[in-house]
């Protein structure tokens, strides 16, 4: 079951530093990995909605019970937390594990959270790695579904979860410890996700250069991906791919880097596509503003 809706409707919090931080190690990090504990992510509580009625208590319930996964979550969120709900984190594993089965990433995080914590489950390392694992999974298959880029939230979520499991590696909480694979998951989730770029640095710092090698890559791929949202920010741009998908042609952006500061994209006619002689639109990204190229080969900046 692929449900984007629901996780789009998420705000995903991370809580560094002592506020509901997922910490292994409560007594110091014996094993290191930049002092970071594993990450729950949590959908942002509204101040206004922390009390609810009881009847719309018992259509939340309701929902949950007929397998709604934003009620599943909301449910799992409020027993958890105790906010409008009563304080239950057994019945908040319950609600979580439902929505989890029915393929929802979100859920899976926050069960690798629980048997991380012992919160409604009796604490077990391994069974906090799968679901930590699995989180990555799941969220990995939305992002196959969506256009590039893909919605935040959901770019979030995944860097959470590669987070969480990449702590686990590290560590050996769960599982083998494995440095390699640690670094692999750690730079999936430094491309969105600054606690990761911290462990890497720290990493890189003790002389790991694979460690080095992955942050200088995550950084790369953080500033194409920042670069082609603010360009998909501009009306010109919408605009223009509006035009061609109106007109049937099939396209591809092409990201090409050339500084820190400076990307280029291409929009090209796919070779698939039955109108492969359009021509080929460039625009680049420097020091936040966008251009595009117009006759002559000079660029012009669009808003």
């Amino acid at each position: 079951m692929k449900n984007t809706s629901s996780l789009l409707l998420l705000l995903v919090v991370m809580l560094i530093s002592g506020c509901n931080q997922h910490v292994k190690n409560e007594g110091g990090n014996k094993n290191g990995a930049g002092g970071e504990g594993k990450i729950q992510s949590t959908q942002a509580a509204n101040p206004d909605e922390k009390d609810v009625t009881s009847e719309q208590l018992f259509k939340l319930t309701k929902e949950a019970r007929e397998g709604d996964i934003p009620a599943l979550l909301e449910l799992g969120r409020r027993n958890l937390h105790g906010e409008g709900a009563p304080s239950d984190p057994t019945q908040a594993v319950h609600w979580f594990s439902l929505a989890a089965e029915k393929g929802d990433p979100y859920a899976a995080n926050q069960l690798g959270a629980c048997y991380d914590d012992g919160l409604g489950v009796p604490r077990n390392a391994k069974k906090a790695y799968e679901w930590y694992l699995r989180a990555v999974q799941l969220s990995l298959e939305m992002l196959k579904e969506q256009s590039d880029p893909a919605p935040l939230p959901l770019r979030t979520m995944h860097a959470v979860a590669c987070f969480n499991v990449g702590i686990c590696l590290y560590r050996g909480d769960g599982v083998a410890k494995d440095d390699r694979a640690a670094i692999e998951y750690l730079e999936k989730a430094a491309v969105e996700f600054g606690p990761a770029r911290k462990c890497l640095a720290e990493m890189a710092d003790r002389g790991n250069q694979e460690a080095n090698l992955a942050l200088e890559q995550a950084v790369r791929k953080g500033n194409e991906l920042s670069a082609v949202e603010s360009l998909f920010m501009t009306r010109e741009f919408s605009e223009h791919l509006q035009s061609l998908k109106k007109r049937g042609t099939k396209f591809e952006i092409i990201i090409g880097h050339n500084t820190p500061d400076h990307v280029t994209i291409r929009i090209r006619p796919s070779p698939a596509s039955p109108k492969s002689s359009e021509q080929i639109f460039f625009y680049g990204i420097k020091d936040n503003r966008c251009f595009v190229e117009s006759q002559g080969g000079k660029m012009r900046e669009i808003q």
